[in-house]
């Protein structure tokens, strides 16, 4: 999670405003292209751009590891919380691996 705190930090330095979900979203997805690029080699084609994301492990991501599955579905944890009045807690983390 320090990784999201840091993203936050900057953005708002950047920005004058607090990050949104879209925002995070974006910058995380840039990250993931910009490694799928480098693993293409500097002769990249489609197609092994899209390999390069297929081989994406545990990349880390603001909110936890991130990988892509054989079928170019991201998979990453998922955070239940609770928001109470403006306070907002959290009830649990679960891994990929343990959903359906």
């Amino acid at each position: 999670m320090r990784r999201g705190y840091a993203f936050q930090q900057k953005y708002r330095e950047a920005f004058k405003e607090e990050a949104d979900v879209a925002a995070a979203l974006g910058y995380e997805a840039l990250q993931l292209h910009a490694e799928a690029l480098k693993q293409a080699s500097s002769t990249w084609t489609l197609e092994k751009f899209a390999a390069g994301l297929r081989e994406i492990k545990d990349f880390p991501g603001l909110a936890g590891p991130l990988s892509m599955t054989s079928d170019q579905y991201l998979r990453r944890p998922l955070y239940l919380a609770r928001l109470d009045g403006s306070a907002l807690s959290m009830v649990k983390r679960y891994e990929p691996d343990a959903l359906p």
